[in-house]
């Protein structure tokens, strides 16, 4: 699925819906995952909402802390992603 919204407006969107919390990722980009409230559960959750979204494919050895540390990481792996 395209879009208009710039990724890293749809990834912070995705993680802020997950986490029940409002984030920016200006400000949050620095932010571990799992102390924004990223459990393993919802780890899973976000996966397939990202995969979905952006119509990638997150493979097992991608997920790991450099990829998914903090929001932006996320962010700059997704955009990484989305652009292939």
């Amino acid at each position: 699925m395209t879009s208009t919204h710039h990724p890293a407006d749809e990834v912070t969107r995705i993680v802020s819906e997950i986490c029940a919390r409002d984030l920016d990722p200006s400000r949050d980009a620095s932010e571990n995952l799992r102390d924004l409230g990223v459990s393993s559960l919802k780890m899973i959750q976000l996966i397939g909402d990202l995969e979905g979204r952006f119509d990638i494919r997150i493979r097992d050895d991608e997920i790991g802390e450099e990829n998914f540390g903090s929001l932006g990481g996320l962010i700059r792996f997704v955009e990484g992603k989305a652009k292939s």
